[in-house]
């Protein structure tokens, strides 16, 4: 995965997200945890360094220890599996990529029991094969978050505008109402009425 981290080079498209991105700071603490161990992931692979070592007591120091390993499991699937480029930033960058905030919008719809649009959004980046093998490791890190007070939320005005508890199955058929460009997990969303969800993931 290597070649999967471009150092906030721009997208293949040349198109600027600037006006998109969300902003790191902006982030609660869950989330701004999340994408700092996934920015470490991808360094210390590109530094052939250990994971854990790199990123010290970063998760234990929150008793989220095991959080570390399956955000690790995680990114070792999406390691060998990627079925395209993704844009993981450096760790000190102040936005954030469409590709990391599609993972955290995915551990965010695990927290909420919507694991179908899970589901739909990484195979953004994975093959159905290693998006399924890939779930359970995904529901067990939003899981170990959520358990620990540290959620984090999709933006239901946009994908469920009508009820923020619809389930994961409806959202298919919802269309954002605002005009803004939609995210890779909206665009997903959209793709669920149509998309064939293995058991595993209901």
């Amino acid at each position: 995965m290597a070649r999967s981290a471009n150092d906030n080079k721009s997208s293949p498209s040349g198109a600027s997200h600037d006006e998109t991105e969300r902003s790191f700071d902006q982030l609660p603490f869950a989330g701004q945890l999340l994408i700092w161990g996934m920015r470490h992931w991808v360094t210390a692979l590109k530094t052939h360094q250990d994971f854990a070592a790199m990123t010290g007591d970063g998760f234990d120091q929150f008793g989220l220890g095991a959080a570390g390993q399956s955000l690790d499991e995680l990114f070792r699937i999406i390691a060998v599996s990627a079925s395209r480029q993704l844009d993981v930033r450096c760790v000190k960058c102040r936005r954030v990529s469409e590709d990391e905030a599609l993972l955290l919008d995915c551990l965010a719809a695990a927290q909420e029991d919507r694991f179908p649009l899970a589901y739909a959004g990484i195979l953004d980046i994975l093959p159905p094969a290693a998006a399924r093998h890939a779930m359970p490791t995904l529901i067990s890190l939003a899981k170990i978050f959520a358990h620990a007070g540290l959620t984090l939320a999709i933006d239901k005005s946009v994908l469920v505008p009508t009820d923020t508890l619809a389930p994961a199955s409806s959202l298919g058929a919802v269309k954002p109402q605002r005009q803004s460009a939609p995210s890779l997990l909206q665009r997903a969303a959209t793709r669920l009425a149509d998309m064939e969800i293995p058991a595993l993931v209901h």
